[in-house]
């Protein structure tokens, strides 16, 4: 028996597929002093580079199986390490070569229960003054730049505004469409287009496809 592994129903998106840090780095009571300060800070992938490991796990599925896919930051770019062992939809059943796949009870409890744990302090930004202008929002127009690379990263404004601010824009702009395949919306906002997480805390599905549509257009 072949999976077709295809990209998943939004449906099933409803559980987020988070990009997170070892579990040692998740504790703060096991951070040190010295990363308590904000001049501790440094970016995720200097992290990285010094040994912290960094994972997703992507929940998946096609017309017949569902499964988490499980990503790691390796060298620079975000590589598939393996999959859990899929589970058929309509009979809870395995599939029957559990050699070739992860044991689903890898996937952490935090990715099951759709919670964000904390960030390590190393990676807590102070959050800078939004910029939004309730008047002046339309003079925001697309930047030809922006769009030429896929709208990464966006605009700086785009980035400052909040979830309320976001809301009240989004209603006002057309975008074309752009999809994502193989995560949620808000997972590559965040990993992709560097959307800070608490800025975007509490828009829905619908106004996260409609942000990183606008990302793509050049907002």
């Amino acid at each position: 028996m072949q999976i077709d592994f295809l990209t998943q129903r939004r449906e099933f998106l409803n559980t987020l597929g988070v990009g997170l840090l070892t579990p040692a780095w998740l504790c703060d009571d096991q951070t040190s002093a010295s990363a308590n300060s904000e001049s501790a800070f440094v970016d995720w992938k200097e992290l990285a580079e010094q040994g912290a490991r960094f994972e997703h796990w992507t929940p998946e599925q096609d017309h017949t199986w569902k499964w988490y896919t499980l990503e790691r930051y390796k060298n620079g770019s975000w590589k598939t390490v393996g999959r859990t062992l899929p589970i058929n939809l309509k009979t809870g059943e395995p599939f029957d070569k559990p050699e070739e796949y992860l044991s689903p009870d890898a996937v952490p409890e935090y990715v099951l229960e759709s919670n964000l744990p904390t960030l390590p302090k190393q990676l807590r930004k102070s959050l800078k003054p939004s910029q939004w202008d309730a008047v002046g929002q339309e003079s925001h127009q697309p930047d030809p730049l922006i769009r030429a690379r896929d709208g990464k990263p966006p605009s700086d404004w785009l980035t400052s505004l909040h979830a309320a601010e976001l809301r009240t824009w989004l209603a006002t702009i057309e975008p074309s469409e752009a999809g994502v395949s193989g995560m949620t919306y808000w997972v590559h906002l965040v990993r992709d287009h560097g959307f800070d997480p608490r800025h975007i805390n509490g828009l829905t599905e619908d106004e996260f496809q409609i942000l990183h549509s606008a990302a793509h257009e050049g907002y």
